[in-house]
């Protein structure tokens, strides 16, 4: 055995074997990004492999994995979108897992470019290299940003919608009022609850008087009675 094949057994056991339990268990978001990694992992085997027992069929194998593999990745992370969105992943650990393919592709791919020297086999494995950085990145990108974004808030700036219809008035603050809104303005002088007149209303009055159509005189007292002729003290008085 050479080392080329005693590193692709290390990976097999101590890379394969933990992303793929990782598949098998745990939420749905965890299995998408282990499945992922499965894919790079397997591909860099396939690469040791070919560099050790001199097969470069296994190449051509891991660069058809190293396009398929991040396709059935976003794939999944489209058909499995709600249950990604129930739990999202959380972004350190996306960021750890897509850092530690990066760092697997470069720990494998630059030896064996090395080895290869300049010809086919190294454009090959350059070519798998990108594919397999850039499937992580975009399978990483396509787990964070969700089917759809975050939901549109349906409520106005100023708060909720009040409970109670608004008719004619305008609500202001967010809140209804207990009463219905009416056309006429509120006048300052009046009671509150109490009814609207055609007619102007005294200020001096006192509050719960009835408002009368005749105009109101300075010399009456507040709360008398309206007559026909002049108040006393008025024009006229004494006659």
């Amino acid at each position: 055995m050479n080392g080329w094949l005693a590193a692709a057994t290390a990976l097999l056991v101590c890379g394969v074997g933990p992303a793929a339990y990782g598949v098998v268990t745990g939420p749905v978001h965890r299995r998408i990004a282990a499945q992922n990694l499965t894919t790079t992992l397997v591909s860099l085997v396939l690469l040791l492999l070919a560099q050790g027992y001199a097969r470069p069929a296994y190449v051509d194998t891991a660069l058809l994995l190293a396009v398929l593999g991040p396709a059935g990745t976003l794939v999944y992370v489209r058909l499995l979108a709600p249950d990604v969105a129930e739990r999202p992943p959380r972004p350190r650990r996306l960021r750890a897992l897509t850092l530690t393919n990066y760092v697997a592709v470069a720990a494998v791919t630059l030896p064996l470019c090395a080895a290869a020297g300049p010809g086919r086999s190294l454009a090959k494995l350059l070519v798998i290299a990108v594919l397999l950085g850039l499937g992580s990145h975009v399978t990483a990108r396509a787990m964070t940003a969700g089917p759809g974004g975050p939901a549109d808030d349906e409520t106005s700036p100023d708060g909720p919608a009040p409970d109670g219809p608004v008719t004619g008035g305008r609500v202001t603050g967010g809140a209804s009022t207990d009463g219905p809104v009416t056309g006429a303005p509120a006048d300052d002088g009046r009671t509150p609850g109490g009814p609207v007149t055609d007619g102007p209303v005294d200020d001096r009055r006192a509050p719960g008087d009835p408002v009368t159509d005749g105009p109101t005189y300075d010399g009456q007292p507040p709360g008398a009675p309206l007559t026909n002729g002049p108040a006393a003290g008025g024009p006229g008085a004494g006659r």
